[in-house]
């Protein structure tokens, strides 16, 4: 390719790029919100834990729970250990296609706080499913608490794509 050309291809690419009107409008049409106040910080300690017991997989934290999604369990997806004293709580979360099993899922991305119950949202991908699991109530039962499934049917939507192609 020669320079000549080559500079018209940059000048092109140039020109395309100033295009003063904003795709983002064919997507998004209402106002953006600058949010100033920040979370507040904290400072944190790290400190290395040996957990009693066998624990696999990946690993989400909220307080002093640890949670690994543990593909290697037999009947359950969830596997909690309490950090002071190092115990497994338990297992939770059924593996299977009945009520309140799941089929697939993936890791827990965050938890949330309602009505002062610590809750996480599972996604089960073969039954375009989300589901809000109660993680407060099931510590206390001793068995997953799940209150709530809600469809989403997401292949049928996107034709069978996990993302939809916005271009």
């Amino acid at each position: 390719m020669t320079m000549k050309k080559l500079c018209y291809i940059l000048v092109l690419f140039v020109l395309a790029s100033c295009n003063r009107k904003s795709q983002d409008t064919d997507i998004f049409n209402g106002e953006i919100i600058s949010i100033e106040d920040h979370a507040p910080e904290k400072e944190v300690e790290f400190k290395e834990l040996t957990l009693k017991g066998l624990n696999f997989g990946y690993l989400a934290m909220h307080d002093s729970l640890a949670f690994f999604m543990n593909p290697k369990l037999q009947t359950k997806w969830f596997q909690l250990f309490n950090c002071h004293t190092l115990d497994e709580v338990g297992e939770f979360v059924g593996k299977g296609n009945g009520h309140e099993e799941f089929v697939a899922v993936g890791p827990i991305w965050n938890f949330y706080t309602e009505n002062n119950d610590v809750k996480t949202l599972i996604f089960d991908a073969n039954k375009e499913s989300v589901s809000v699991w109660n993680i407060t109530k099931s510590l206390m039962d001793s068995s997953t608490v799940i209150e709530q499934q809600i469809r989403l049917p997401w292949k049928e939507a996107n034709n069978g794509a996990v993302l939809k192609n916005f271009s």
